[in-house]
């Protein structure tokens, strides 16, 4: 019986042995303890033009030709860079007027190796709403993490909220290990019936999330995100299409605004 014993110390000796090793080898590796699998995100858009609504998962767009001239796109984007972009335009002879949004929800974890370890993370957050007189662009970001952290963003063009775009990093903590940690994007624009202008907004929200630098021995922890979600800091070279398209709706409502300053002009002339 005392032999038994012996060797059932002798096996958790081992085991532990094992467990100390291997975690010593992931230290010297510089390499973190893989992380639980994470839910998949979760994305909607919504085009409604001319009273006709569409709800599909990544990618609505309708209107802008003959016979249904006002015009509304959604999108998400999930990889190489989370990403939600709504826009609606509606001309002098639109009905009902057009308007969209853009939902993404989906979950990171910080991994490292122990869990339950508070871990110091950087996000980089972009927001921008634009719109005409009477038009309405808001963009939304919310983080809600293990740690007790609820935070919200919020741009808007109409005058209700504090701002028009934010971009800026934000400090966070984080445990590691956690798999219910979560980011919210949300992309809305409306575009009013006037009879007398085109009416144009644009609403865009995007993060990016790293562990910060500043941690002491940050090269043993990392983050993932929920399948399919890509973590890529945004590329100041080489224009993403989505970007593409925001430039492109961007430049469009800047010349319009331009041509109607001239327009103007030339009316008290």
């Amino acid at each position: 019986m005392n032999h038994s014993r012996r060797i059932l110390s002798s096996a958790s000796s081992v085991t532990s042995f094992l467990r100390l090793w291997l975690l010593a080898l992931a230290v010297l590796a510089g390499t973190p303890a893989g992380g639980a699998p994470l839910s998949s995100p979760s994305t909607s858009v919504l085009c409604s033009v001319e009273g006709n609504t569409f709800f599909l998962s990544t990618l609505c767009e309708f209107g802008g030709g003959p016979g249904v001239p006002s015009s509304a796109r959604a999108e998400v984007t999930l990889t190489p860079v989370p990403h939600v972009i709504a826009t609606a335009t509606t001309p002098k002879e639109g009905f009902l007027g057009a308007g969209s949004s853009a939902t993404a929800l989906y979950y990171f974890q910080v991994v490292g190796p122990t869990d339950g370890e508070l871990v110091p993370i950087l996000m980089d957050i972009y927001l921008l709403s634009q719109s005409t007189f009477e038009a309405k662009a808001i963009a939304k970001l919310i983080i809600n993490t293990s740690a007790g952290l609820f935070e919200g963003f919020e741009v808007c063009s109409d005058g209700t909220c504090d701002e028009t775009a934010i971009s800026q990093t934000i400090d966070l903590q984080v445990r590691t290990g956690s798999t219910r940690d979560s980011i919210t994007l949300y992309a809305q624009a409306q575009a009013f019936v006037t009879r007398s202008t085109t009416e144009t907004a644009l609403a865009v929200a995007d993060p990016h999330i790293y562990i910060d630098p500043s941690f002491p021995n940050a090269h043993l922890y990392s983050i993932i995100l929920s399948p399919g979600v890509g973590n890529e800091p945004a590329s100041s070279d080489v224009p993403e299409p989505a970007t593409m398209s925001l430039v492109c709706v961007a430049l469009c409502w800047v010349r319009w605004m331009a041509r109607s300053r001239r327009s103007g002009d030339r009316e008290l002339g």
